[in-house]
């Protein structure tokens, strides 16, 4: 019995090879990196911490940022019951990170279970060796060490009986959950996920298994999300909101946290079988699951079949050699039986036998050892009655020569010589049943043969008596609420052999008549078993139902965020597609064509997009289809966006002089108002363009086209808030942000939120603001790793942070936020960066570093254009002129703040406009040109006066009542400081989520004269 060092602290224990934090006798659940930062704090008690270090070690290969830090941080004292205004155990240092302050002690705790081997059993000949290595792999998992084994070995050499009996000898352990799941054979690669979605659905139907509903919803909503036969009506909407966002990497880190939760609580044994069918996504996270480096008491074990990788040139070949060039999975390859092996089997086979010796040798030189084989070869002697039981003694009946003539030369001829020795009916039956697939139910075989279904059963019920071919699986209830029993065949080479055996036209013939059963018996939930269905009618010859399934299996794949399944699957429908006359196939190639564009675009295969959107409007320009080209054009446009302004705004251009062929008013309002969006954002500020959007949204929503109205309005609402509109601005984004959300859009959603995020800044709506990018923007965005909405929300929380004067933390975001836009190579991310950096850099006094990001702006400006750069230049302008001022450059200062004046004033941008007046009105107080202060001053009042523009009001009114103060207008100067103050204690009210931000607002010298001035001219009046 081994010893597990252990740490504890207070009344807590650490255990760190089972990854568990115990409590007295009760185990505290924790997640994977809310453990690892605790494993981290432990392990260097005392000292301080900080941030850059815990996400160094936490978070190595993974771009995070702090708030992920502290959503962990907050999951660790909520564990221990530990208070941040007064910890026992961690403490936090202010912007600098934190200290485990309790004492930290070594602790012995012995773990017999873990520990304690599992004895294989012995069973099958000559495979106990391999049982053993399994047992060994076993033992490891059990101490925390994860485990990928690979069971090989060609058809026929008893991979799933190994696998079996492992796991029979395995689950009898108290510690062990085991759930299987098998890959199915389609044309390419298989249904994404499928094996382990099996496994998992298994796993939730076995009995002591009714938390995992629990964890899953924990761990792993998105995988919940496709069994949804686990989720309560109430549940429906919330975690669909939730796993809004999920992206193929967050996926199978949700299923790593799940694997880590079971491994928890016992070791858990993953089995995927066939996994030379397996598709894409499973070997993603297959991967995904060894690379990983955190201790799990978890054993991946999948099977497959090595000369099917070579033929098929199958991926699980590269992701292999991945594997072990890294030394992350083990393989165990299934060998040829031997000629001692074969005598063994005899004697188990044949407890009391007379065979002579000879009769092993002959077998096993017909069989080479291969253990389907030998089985076959054994049942079809006995069943010619060459080996019979005479006088309680199995012996030899006829002559060894005889017998060397009678055995086939193959194992499929052995088959093949099986079935010849059954009736007719059995055949035929085994050959439906070979043609619906593995494992089968009588109703889709009485179906394809025309056959009465209760005389299937009963032959089916004959056959599995024998247990030669196949095996019940139970009975079961179709969704049409047909009663049928389920089969399988023993081994797939079974089902091969018997389908080999038919006519190409046979065998078309029962894909057809299959097909149309399954389609009728699951009726609505037909969707579900879309790739089945295409397969079987692309084998009955019916290409149009096949395409049709094949698109449905696209959109079942997309569900599942797995993009490159359903790439493939559209990809095979134009294939299909090449195979119909012309007159059959333009209609299903332009939508088979626009999905594909579609799942490029999602994929970042911009190309890829093109060349699909290119031909879509090739293919409906042929059909004088204007409709179609148009939105083909709209789509090919929003790609161009990504990587090519020009060929952008060629094609907006091309748009719009289609637009006159289009009879439709609304689609033709519709792409007018999207090329006025993409020149407002390339381009300038144009009231045509504006107004051509405003009709499209108007259109869209009198139509009730909730489709198109979905992506217009979060870039409405931009258009209204450099209209100094941010109020309605406010309630358009909402509007868009619930579309997307019932659509399940998430793209859409973090444009709208982004664009939603503007409005309620420049409203002063700085609580919805700071709650909006915590908990919708930053965890949906870091929770799936959208970089490019980490580092955008990042800059809009350091925009925050400079509005309330704390501008140390709005440099730290900045410069996260520009590295990351650096890093990725995002124009906008990098112009937005480094003006916001610049703003940081000013309010800290740094004018140099202030001056070098906004002059690189400038500079880069000057080289190239950027999506919404003029937008972006009305704040650059305004860092500009603060920092001249700042300089006592007044020349300088004033011509950028008539800059900021004059861009802002083409949309309407009463804040910026208000600012640039202020700025001009400081410039002429300093140059002691009083009246010219006076004059933009007014200016900026009249701009304000019926607008709600609060981060301009309170300075304005500030510099007006200053103004006015040394000008001896008292009442004038008392008027005005009571504005300014109530404006800035009306922003500071609206912080109650961020009290460190509003701690910062009110001590701020600007914001603390004025309060003081405020409270002095009240004092006055009393």
């Amino acid at each position: 019995m081994e010893t597990v060092q252990q740490l504890s602290f207070g009344s807590f224990r650490f255990d760190p090879v089972n990854q568990c934090l115990w409590h007295g006798e009760r185990m505290i659940d924790l997640a994977p990196k809310a453990f690892a930062v605790l494993s981290y704090l432990v392990t260097h008690p005392g000292r301080l911490v900080t941030k850059e270090e815990l996400l160094q070690a936490v978070w190595p290969d993974v771009y995070v940022t702090d708030a992920v830090l502290k959503v962990r941080v907050r999951e660790l004292r909520k564990a221990l019951g530990d208070k941040a205004q007064d910890p026992r155990f961690v403490k936090t240092l202010h912007r600098r990170g934190y200290r485990f302050i309790a004492p930290v002690k070594l602790a012995l705790n012995s773990e017999p279970d873990a520990t304690e081997p599992l004895q294989p059993a012995h069973g099958l000949v000559g495979r106990d060796r391999v049982v053993a290595q399994l047992h060994q792999h076993l033992q490891q998992a059990l101490q925390g060490t994860r485990q990928i084994v690979f069971v090989t070995g060609e058809a026929g050499m008893g991979k799933t009986a190994v696998v079996d009996t492992f796991l029979a000898q395995a689950s009898s352990h108290p510690r062990v959950l085991t759930a299987s799941g098998q890959c199915v054979e389609h044309y390419g690669t298989g249904e994404a996920y499928l094996p382990v979605l099996q496994a998992l659905s298994r796993l939730c139907r076995q009995a002591g298994a009714e938390e995992l509903p629990a964890l899953l919803r924990q761990y792993a909503p998105t995988w919940l999300a496709q069994l949804p036969w686990l989720i309560e009506d109430a549940e429906q909407a919330p975690l669909q909101h939730e796993i809004l966002g999920t992206t193929h990497a967050s996926m199978m880190r949700e299923m790593g946290e799940l694997c880590g939760a079971l491994a928890r609580q016992a070791l858990f044994v993953l089995v995927l079988e066939d996994l030379h069918w397996s598709d894409y996504a499973t070997l993603d996270l297959l991967s995904w699951l060894a690379q990983q480096r955190e201790p799990a008491r978890l054993l991946v074990l999948g099977t497959y079949r090595p000369v099917e990788l070579i033929v098929r040139d199958h991926p699980l070949k590269t992701v292999k050699q991945e594997l072990e060039l890294h030394r992350q999975c083990t393989e165990l390859q299934l060998n040829f039986l031997n000629n001692a092996e074969v005598v063994e089997f005899l004697q188990r086979r044949f407890p009391k036998h007379s065979f002579p010796e000879q009769l092993a040798r002959v077998i096993h030189g017909r069989t080479d050892g291969n253990p389907l084989f030998l089985v076959n070869v054994i049942d079809y002697l006995v069943s010619r009655a060459m080996l019979a039981e005479q006088t309680g003694r199995w012996c030899l009946t006829v002559a060894l020569a005889e017998i060397q003539e009678a055995l086939p030369e193959s194992l499929q001829l052995m088959i093949d010589k099986q079935l010849d020795g059954l009736d007719v009916e059995q055949q035929q039956v085994l050959a439906g049943a070979s043609i619906v697939g593995a494992d089968f139910t009588t109703a889709a075989v009485a179906a394809g043969l025309a056959q009465n279904m209760a005389r299937v059963e009963k032959c089916c019920e004959k056959l599995a008596q024998t247990r030669q071919f196949i095996c019940p699986l139970g009975a079961e209830e179709l969704p049409n609420g047909t009663v049928t029993e389920r089969y399988a065949f023993i081994h797939a080479l079974y089902q091969d052999v018997l389908g080999r055996r038919l006519s190409a036209m046979r065998r078309a013939q029962l894909h057809h008549a299959i097909g149309i059963q399954k389609e009728a018996a699951y009726a609505q939930q037909s969707t579900e078993i879309a790739a089945e269905l295409a397969l079987h009618f692309e084998q009955g010859r019916e290409l149009h139902r096949a395409i049709d399934y094949l698109r449905q299996a696209a959109r079942n794949a997309r569900y599942r965020y797995a993009n490159q399944a359903a790439l493939g699957y559209l990809t095979r429908a134009i294939q299909l597609l090449e195979r119909l006359v012309d007159a059959e196939q333009p209609s299903q190639r332009l939508q088979v064509l626009e999905e594909r564009g579609q799942i490029r675009r999602a994929m970042a295969d911009m190309p890829g997009a093109v060349e699909d959107f290119t031909q879509l409007i090739a293919c409906a320009r042929d059909q004088e289809l204007v409709d179609w080209e148009i939105t083909a054009l709209l789509d090919l446009v929003t790609v161009m966006s990504w990587i090519d302004r020009e060929g952008c705004l060629t094609v907006v251009a091309e748009i719009r002089t289609r637009c006159d062929s289009v009879e439709s008013s609304a689609l033709r309002a519709h792409a007018r108002g999207w090329c006025g969006y993409w020149n407002l954002l390339w381009n300038h500020w144009s009231e045509r363009d504006a107004q051509a959007f405003a009709t499209a949204v108007a259109a869209a929503r009198g139509a009730g086209q909730r489709e198109q109205l979905r992506p217009l309005l979060g870039r409405y609402s931009f258009f209204q808030s450099l209209r100094s509109d941010y109020r309605a601005a406010n309630e358009t984004a909402a509007e868009g942000l619930q579309l997307a959300l019932e659509a399940g859009d998430a793209a859409e959603y973090l444009v709208t939120l982004f664009f939603r995020c503007w409005a309620l800044l420049h409203s002063g709506q700085w609580d919805a603001l700071y709650q909006l990018l915590h908990d919708d923007g930053l965890r949906m965005a870091e929770k799936n790793e959208h970089h490019l909405w980490i580092l955008l929300f990042q800059l809009q929380l350091a925009w925050l942070a400079e509005e309330t004067f704390s501008f140390e933390t709005a440099r730290e975001l900045s410069e996260q936020g520009l590295n990351q836009a650096r890093r990725s190579g995002l124009p906008y991310g990098r112009l937005l960066g480094s003006v916001r950096l610049g703003f940081a850099q000013l309010g800290l006094g740094q004018l140099q570093p202030a001056f070098d990001c906004f002059r690189t702006s400038v500079d880069w400006l000057a080289r190239e254009r950027v999506l919404m750069d003029w937008i972006l230049k009305i704040p650059l302008h305004h860092g500009l002129s603060r920092y001249w001022l700042a300089r006592g450059d007044y020349q300088h200062a004033r011509k950028e703040a008539a800059t900021v004046c004059s861009l802002a004033a083409v949309p309407g941008e009463r804040t910026y406009m208000a600012l640039g007046h202020n700025t001009l009105a400081e410039v002429a107080v300093a140059e002691h040109d009083q009246q010219q202060a006076q004059t933009e001053l007014q200016r900026a009042l009249a701009l304000l006066d019926d607008a709600e523009a609060p981060l301009a009001q309170w300075r304005v009114y500030a510099s007006v009542a200053d103004l006015a103060a040394s000008q001896g207008r008292r009442a004038e100067a008392q008027q005005y400081w009571k504005l300014s103050a109530k404006t800035v204690t009306g922003l500071a009210a609206m912080l109650d989520h961020a009290p460190e931000l509003r701690q910062s607002l009110l001590a701020a010298a600007p914001v603390r004269t004025i309060l003081a001035r405020d409270s002095a001219y009240a004092l006055a009046e009393i």
